[in-house]
């Protein structure tokens, strides 16, 4: 997951796999052989690009795609207030995502200065990924 959405997307997947075990999902999962299909699909391509499988990147728009699946098999909480809505990624996480990092990537020689140690550094980017419309 990249950055800062590992455990925003550890609650999409919580609120989806309890709504699916419930029974309360909003989507129903793709049939079995669609799943297979793709998961056969998925490793060819990772593997052609030296990913891993379970990467999910940003740049791509594949984290959004895959955390909006997530959000839409849980929907929304009923009425009457049984039941958690998954958290929007708002515009200052979609900021923050696209700006910020609090580790250094590695083999990008970044962060290895003393200065600013320990704080957040904001990242210049020199080109636009597929999100910078949001």
């Amino acid at each position: 997951m990249p950055r800062v959405l590992t455990f925003r997307s550890f609650e999409y997947q919580a609120i989806a796999l309890a709504r699916l075990w419930s029974g309360r999902q909003t989507r129903e999962l793709p049939a079995l052989e669609e799943q297979e299909r793709w998961e056969r699909e998925r490793t060819v391509e990772r593997k052609a690009r030296g990913k891993k499988f379970h990467d999910v990147e940003w740049e791509t728009g594949e984290t959004v795609s895959w955390l909006g699946d997530l959000y839409a098999i849980a929907g929304l909480p009923r009425l009457t207030g049984e039941g958690r809505q998954p958290p929007v990624l708002g515009e200052s996480v979609r900021w923050a995502i696209e700006h910020l990092r609090k580790y250094p990537e590695p083999d990008k020689g970044d962060g290895e200065e003393e200065e600013g140690k320990g704080e957040w550094v904001l990242v210049e980017r020199a080109k636009k990924d597929l999100l910078s419309f949001i």
